[in-house]
């Protein structure tokens, strides 16, 4: 199978656009209770995409995750910890997406 790619309309991605992924991921650190008790407040300044796109290659595309066939206004429990590597480096487990409308 040879690789596939796809084109992103890097333009489309302004400073609009990245002022809004900013403030998203700000909220993520404020609300977030995953980090460290000796790391403290985390927060981005400045936010861009620059004005050279990435080369993307889609290697592999397997089967969605089941939560991709349930209706839109679906929320998922997500377990965001049995997604992270345990102290041996081992992976605990799978965690689901989350999808709502």
């Amino acid at each position: 199978l040879s690789p596939m790619s796809f084109d992103i309309f890097w333009d489309k991605l302004d400073k609009q656009v990245a002022q809004k992924v900013q403030n998203i991921i700000n909220e993520q650190f404020r609300t977030s209770n995953n980090k460290p008790s000796f790391v403290g407040d985390i927060e981005i300044s400045e936010f861009d995409f620059g004005t050279i796109p990435p080369s993307i290659e889609i290697i592999d595309v397997t089967d969605p995750f089941p939560e991709f066939y349930l209706p839109d206004n679906t929320v998922v429990d997500v377990d965001v910890k049995s997604d992270l590597p345990d102290s041996s480096g081992n992976m605990s487990g799978a965690g689901s997406g989350v999808r709502s409308g």
